[in-house]
């Protein structure tokens, strides 16, 4: 189990035991997949991220558009742009 700063796990290698350590080629495939699990971690991170930011923005978003229904009535063009 891989586990980042905080001490929560990001990632796991299966079957540690299967790798031959007394070899080059063995540790090197170890070595391989620590770093493939981790890049899925770090990918993950940035994902949970930008969610994060959408859901965000999205909400941003729609308490804008509450606060500007909730305002004076403003005449809208077409495309939802106020009217100058």
């Amino acid at each position: 189990m891989l586990v980042n700063d905080d001490g929560d796990a990001v990632a796991e290698i299966p079957d540690l035991e299967t790798y031959d350590l007394s070899t080059t080629r063995g540790r090197a495939m170890l070595l391989d997949d620590i770093l493939v699990a981790l890049g899925h971690a770090d990918r993950r991170v940035v994902l949970d991220m930008i969610r994060e930011r959408r859901e965000r923005a999205e909400r941003a978003v729609e308490a804008a558009r509450l606060d500007r229904s909730a305002g004076e009535d403003v005449p809208q063009h077409p495309s939802g742009n106020p009217v100058p």
